[in-house]
């Protein structure tokens, strides 16, 4: 979290990413147990079938009925 707040150097490839947070950052974590979770236990399964379908490039693992997913940097 330390690198929204700060911002990242990175002194391989001279380049300084500014920070995207200002003031002051709290940040709280909560974890559970997913097998007592049911919602907990969809989004692994959500997770894993995105992960899986870019490793083993298959679109059509992706295409799920309201799904939308974003591509970032």
């Amino acid at each position: 979290m330390e690198e929204l707040h700060e911002g990242i150097q990175n002194r391989d490839y001279g380049k300084i990413f500014q920070p995207i947070i200002y003031g002051n950052l709290v940040v709280a974590v909560s974890y559970f147990d997913s097998k007592v979770n049911y919602l907990g236990q969809s989004a692994d399964i959500l997770a894993n079938r995105i992960w899986a379908s870019y490793v083993c490039n298959n679109g059509t693992l992706r295409k799920i009925n309201f799904h939308c997913h974003l591509t970032l940097p």
